[in-house]
């Protein structure tokens, strides 16, 4: 009379397969994090960005101000009340001079992806000046 179940093999079998999937799969995920990230910070330069460009205009183009001045002001979130941000991965900061400035995004959970940044051209680019590809 046969019993009803698995045999031993058949578990063993099961188990190897979610294994492989587990192994395939979490490199997977870790680069959609990565990259879910990338798309996260490439919207917050834009964000801060319109920031930027809103105070210059109301203040009769007379230059930029600091990222700790924009969240005074209301323009940006408290996360920036130091002058600096960091979430989703990425540290946030800005150069800014009277006519120009760049607001960096710094990975720092992944240091070997790169930096960039995006200046009053609006336009995103690689640390080494190349522009970003947006897609």
């Amino acid at each position: 009379m046969r019993q009803h179940g698995f045999t031993l093999v058949e578990l063993l079998i099961v188990v190897v397969i979610i294994g492989l999937l587990i192994i395939i799969c979490i490199p997977l995920l870790k680069e959609v994090k990565v990259v879910t990230q990338e798309k996260s910070a490439w919207a917050t330069l834009r964000r801060v960005a319109a920031a930027e460009a809103t105070y210059f205009t109301r203040n009769g183009h007379q230059g930029y101000t600091t990222l700790d001045e924009l969240e005074d002001l209301g323009y940006l979130d408290t996360r920036f009340d130091s002058g600096t941000a960091t979430y989703n991965g990425y540290m946030f900061y800005a150069e800014i001079e009277t006519r120009t400035f760049k607001i960096w995004a710094r990975p720092v959970e992944h240091p070997d992806e790169p930096a960039f940044y995006l200046n009053e051209s609006l336009a995103i680019y690689f640390e080494d000046g190349s522009p970003v590809p947006l897609h």
